[in-house]
């Protein structure tokens, strides 16, 4: 595992190459960007190098007893939060608090068993509490030795200032469609319009798109989608009450499917805005589907389906902060009814 195998992020990677180089190594770093992104990845190609015995260079020797033992996931000066290693905290708890980062500090305090020095990677640290960032800023401001943690947050907002002021924040980017094509292609095998649909889903970030090539289960949400869509559109009250009921069951039962399916319902809702201005099929990440998209256009307004894209991301995100599933998607589907089956001026020239 080393920077080299990783696209896309190349000033972060420069960045943390002149790190390891020249021995400055911050005590602290905020990693931001979306998940799945390579922000976690990254740390751990960091903790690797920093830990290792003998590297050569900016990267780890992946041979010495350090860097077999980051490998195992059993290194003793290599700490983990919030993620499935954390042996206090589950990697699905809605919050982070105190004593966790109480017992961080204790740790990091310690001098390093094997290596020269103690990382620590914390995963969803907007979960942390008010409270639980006061505490960690004890950390931030008087550093023990030869230490260094890494945040890994989607955004700084749910962070105090105070303590993204004492981190040094990289920001990991989304990828355009040309790189994640090639990232992609080779684990499609062949199937093009697979290809299309883990791009689209993906949306610029390289995780999400293998996730959903290598979950089967994950691969008939966009006919889900354009299910729902069609319902929308239609606005059939019997049917709106089944999607619901259908929703609410796959929330409880395939949370990810749920969020896969939502982004996949925003591209659509997204090619059927940019088709509605442009007229132009290549411009569409649903091309296949092209018939299915401009059915419906002369009974949508325009303007009703930027709104449509927006509110159904926007629910996404509720998801992803752990929201009451049942509420965020009966709101939803309540609102894109209304934006999506409401009359207005006819549009033409559509096909």
């Amino acid at each position: 595992m080393s920077f080299y195998g990783l696209k896309g992020q190349e000033e972060i990677i420069r960045t943390l190459q002149v790190h390891l180089s020249s021995g400055k190594v911050p005590h602290a770093y905020l990693f931001t960007g979306p998940a799945g992104s390579g922000r976690s990845t990254t740390a751990r190609i960091l903790a690797l190098s920093l830990l290792c015995l003998q590297p050569d260079g900016t990267k780890a020797c992946g041979t010495c007893p350090s860097c077999k033992m980051m490998q195992q996931g059993t290194h003793p000066d290599f700490f983990a939060v919030g993620t499935k290693e954390d042996p206090i905290l589950d990697e699905d708890a809605r919050e982070i608090d105190v004593d966790r980062i109480r017992k961080l500090i204790a740790a990091m305090q310690e001098k390093p068993l094997i290596s020269s020095r103690r990382f620590c990677l914390m995963a969803g640290a907007e979960r942390m509490n008010k409270q639980a960032q006061n505490c960690l800023l004890k950390l931030f401001e008087e550093p023990p030795e030869n230490s260094v943690i890494t945040l890994i947050s989607t955004g700084q907002p749910a962070l105090l200032d105070t303590v993204v002021s004492r981190a040094l924040i990289l920001e990991f980017k989304r990828l355009p469609v040309h790189l994640m094509e090639e990232l992609l292609r080779p684990e499609a095998n062949g199937d093009e319009n697979l290809l299309m649909t883990a791009i689209a889903y993906a949306d610029g970030i390289p995780g999400k798109g293998f996730a959903f090539l290598k979950q089967q289960d994950l691969h008939d949400v966009r006919d889900l989608a354009f299910k729902l869509w069609t319902d929308l559109v239609k606005g059939d009250p019997r049917e709106m009450v089944n999607q619901s009921r259908s929703l609410e069951k796959l929330g409880k039962e395939k949370k990810q499917t749920l969020e896969a399916l939502l982004d996949a319902l925003a591209v659509i809702c997204r090619d059927a805005m940019v088709y509605a201005g442009m007229q132009d099929d290549s411009l569409l990440i649903n091309r296949d589907k092209k018939d299915m998209i401009i059915k419906y256009l002369p009974k949508i307004r325009p303007a009703s389906m930027a709104r449509a894209v927006e509110r159904t991301e926007k629910a996404r995100h509720e998801l992803g902060l752990q929201g009451s599933t049942p509420l965020v998607m009966e709101m939803l589907l309540a609102d894109l009814k209304t934006l999506l089956s409401s009359s207005g001026k006819t549009a033409s020239g559509y096909g």
